[in-house]
Formats: structure tokens, sequence, C-alpha cells
């Protein structure tokens, strides 16, 4: 689906392995050999995987080198803080794929976004940044999550159209839609990328709902940033694109349709659930 030059896309899965070993660190600007994907959220699942598979896929005509920015409590490089401001760690971080290059940044401070040069070389001229960083990426965000998530959208996408990046993608969420889930007159067939927003998905079981949350306030935050993409699409498209990807559930290691919980909650939430 393509308007003001934003392309939306809806994705159920994600799948591949996730386990990178070691940490590199430095940064230079974009090489004419190859080519430079930028990946926020870097160290987290979604991040992890696409970063092995850009490396492991990548050739020997066309290197791809990959940058990861992730917040400082998670990289392993800074005493700044044990994440205890940070919320919903549930599921642990994994290291950083050896041929990776990470920088620590925290995309919610504004000031530390437009000081961290190590950053701005980083993207400079990059050949495409791929957004998945949220403050709570589980669908029992607060409203409070959701504003800082905002926050991280913003500030990495005014900072790509300033640094000439090629294209931007967006990981949304299926939840922008997920007010359809028990709708009597949308069935799957009636929902398409240019149907309007209904944010939200509620689970059926109240004990689930209390623990796994409504997924609103972390939709909001998603449908903000398909928002801002097609004005900034509309905008800067000659050279820096915008896609934006509706994901579905993703979860941690293979992704395997056996391992879904028919609850609509994610195992981590299910275990606080049994053991309250």
């Amino acid at each position: 689906f393509v308007r003001n030059k934003l392309k939306i896309f809806h994705s159920r899965s994600y799948q591949n392995g996730n386990d990178p070993a070691t940490t590199t660190m430095s940064a230079s600007t974009s090489s004419s050999a190859g080519r430079t994907i930028v990946i926020t959220g870097g160290l987290g699942n979604l991040g992890s995987k696409l970063c092995r598979h850009l490396l492991e896929n990548s050739s020997s005509s066309r290197k791809t080198r990959v940058i990861l920015l992730e917040h400082p409590a998670f990289t392993h490089l800074s005493n700044g803080g044990d994440g205890d401001n940070l919320t919903n760690t549930k599921t642990p971080k994994p290291l950083p794929h050896p041929e990776a290059i990470l920088i620590p940044c925290d995309l919610g401070n504004i000031e530390d976004v437009n000081r961290n040069e190590v950053l701005k070389n980083a993207m400079l001229n990059a050949d495409a940044l791929v957004h998945f960083s949220a403050v709570n990426p589980y669908p029992n965000a607060t409203w409070s999550e959701s504003a800082r998530s905002m926050d991280h959208t913003f500030n990495i996408f005014m900072l790509a159209v300033e640094c000439n990046v090629k294209r931007v993608i967006l990981a949304s969420s299926n939840h922008v839609m997920g007010g359809y889930k028990d709708s009597p007159t949308h069935g799957p067939s009636s929902i398409h990328p240019y149907t309007n927003p209904n944010i939200g998905t509620i689970p059926l079981d109240p004990a689930t709902l209390a623990v796994s949350g409504d997924a609103k306030a972390y939709a909001a935050a998603k449908l903000a940033g398909e928002r801002l993409a097609m004005t900034l699409g509309g905008m800067y498209g000659d050279r820096t694109s915008f896609v934006v990807l509706r994901i579905g559930w993703c979860q941690p290691g293979e992704n395997l349709p056996e391992t879904l919980s028919a609850k609509g909650s994610p195992p981590e939430f299910l275990l606080e659930e049994e053991s309250g």
C-alpha cells in the first residue's frame, strides 16, 4: 500500500534464531563498498534476529554493515545503572552479533541524541534504519511508557531525515488494528492497510487481560509513529522513504506455531498469571 510515499504492510511472523556472541564498538560513515543498516532496539528479540539474518546473508560483493542502537543499560558497555528505570525486561538481552557495531544511546533523551556524534556519523547516508525500539515492547505498556516510546520514534525519525538515511522502516504492530478482532462486521478479509485504525486487542479471559493488558497504549505509540512516517514521507520522500510493517506476534527463538498460547498472552506473562 503506497500513499504519500509511505508503504504499509501487514505481517504475521518473523522467524529465526538469536544467539549473538560478543560486543564490538565503533562507528564511521556509510561505506560505498556495501550497505549500512541501522537497527534500533538492536539487542531485542526482532532486532537481534534481523541483525543475524543480515550479517549471515551478506555477500562478499556487497558487504552489509549492521549498526545496533540500544539503551546504555542493555549494552554491557556502560556503568550507568542496572536497568531499574526500564520496564518489562523479562527476556534477557543477548550480546550483540560479533560482526555488528553497537552504539549505546538513549533515544528517549533528545539531548543524548543531538550530542551523540558517534550516532550521527553512523546514521549519515545510511541505506536503511529499522526502528524496533520501545520503552515497553509488551501489550501491557502504560500510557507513560507509550509517550516515551513515541519520543524514541520522533527523535530517531527526525535524525534519519537530517542524516539523509535512504529508507526508514517502522516496526509497527497488528495491535493498531486489534480492535477489529471481536467486531461482528469485520472479518480477516475486510481489514486492509488503508482501513481506519482501531487500536488495542482485548483478551477475552479477564485473568489474561489483567496480566497482559489491552495493548491500547502500546498500539497508540505505534500509530503515532505511522502517522509521523506518513507526514515525513510526504515531505522528504524524494531522499528518505518510509515503510511501515504491522507485525504480528513474534516469540523469542524459533517462533514456532506450536508454542503460541491460545490465550493470546506471551509465555512470560502466563507464568506470572499462574504463579499469582
